[in-house]
């Protein structure tokens, strides 16, 4: 009875970090009647060193995992619904195939109907001129929904000078928050790593995708695998 007892126990127990006084603590706990119980506690600088190597790397990368996720949970917008997908393998010499590849290059993208037709349109800005792609395969024409593509049918989508991939609302946050309408489009400014609005005069960095003021960018996930490129909330 009183080794299933000690069975028992072992299958409820826990083990948890602490840090105090200085010293990081290991403090085995078991669960009867209802809550949890002390049984053992143990101070780690006491422990063989490859142990308590092994204890700082999982208590390093759980804080990471956690800080991350937090992060990128407050970062990416759901404000308004975004579903956007690209076949580049489609379409291998529009600059949209390309701009993940090429540092410091963005494109501002909408896709209107014409004829039947669906037509992406491709503004880049580094000059060049804009681009008219036809999507005449099914599923591009007739399959994809692009009625979801942010505040007002227009996103930003590029690759940072650090190689960083961004894709962003292309309407002004500030005037959509503080104001009754999305029609707030954002314009390149002379170097094209920033947009700025007309309206409420903010400049938005790409990299960064914040204000002079603090303010952010409607931000989006955005991942390809060289066939196509996709975005989304």
């Amino acid at each position: 009875m009183e080794v299933r007892t000690l069975r028992t126990l072992k299958k409820l127990k826990t083990t948890v970090f602490r840090f105090r006084e200085g010293k990081y603590f290991r403090e085995e706990k078991y669960f009867r009647e209802g809550k949890f119980s002390l049984l053992k506690h143990t101070s780690l600088t006491s422990l063989p060193s490859h142990i308590l190597k092994i204890a700082f790397v999982v208590l390093f990368t759980s804080l990471i995992l956690l800080t991350s996720c937090s992060t990128d949970g407050n970062r990416y917008s759901t404000a308004y619904p975004c579903n956007f997908t690209f076949y580049a393998s489609y379409h291998q010499t529009s600059i949209l195939a390309r701009v993940l590849d090429n540092p410091g290059l963005f494109v501002w993208i909408e896709v209107k109907k014409k004829a039947g037709v669906n037509h992406l349109y491709v503004h880049p800005n580094n000059g060049d001129i804009q681009e008219d792609i036809a999507l005449t395969t099914e599923i591009e024409n007739n399959r994809l929904n692009y009625d979801n593509m942010g505040a007002n049918g227009q996103l930003i989508v590029g690759c940072t000078p650090f190689g960083e991939w961004r894709a962003y609302d292309r309407q002004c946050p500030f005037c959509l928050d503080n104001t009754s309408t999305t029609s707030h489009p954002l314009a390149w400014t002379a170097n094209g790593q920033s947009v700025s609005c007309s309206r409420c005069q903010r400049t938005f960095n790409l990299t960064s995708g914040i204000s002079n003021d603090g303010e952010r960018l409607k931000e989006y996930r955005i991942q390809t695998n060289g066939t196509m490129i996709q975005i989304h909330n």
